[in-house]
């Protein structure tokens, strides 16, 4: 089984390869059963929101031409 899953979550690079980013949580959480963390979490980005929240948390349009992003730890805790 997989326990843990590190991914860069990136949504200008996911839109650009035809992946919606808000699709990619939701399969992650709902369908394969993972919590997600975001392990860049500082500040007011803290707490719990919704998977829609936290897409809009992470702009494809920022001061830089990369947009932004994060990693995320996901993991199985009915495995552990």
């Amino acid at each position: 089984p997989v326990y843990y899953i590190l991914v860069e979550f990136y949504p200008k690079g996911l839109r650009a390869g035809g992946v919606d980013p808000l699709a990619l949580l939701t399969l992650l959480q709902h369908e394969m059963g993972y919590q997600c963390f975001d392990l860049r979490c500082t500040g007011s980005k803290r707490g719990a929101r919704t998977l829609d929240e936290f897409v809009r948390s992470y702009p494809a349009v920022t001061a830089n031409e990369f947009g932004s992003w994060t990693d995320l730890l996901c993991t199985r805790f009915d495995l552990l």
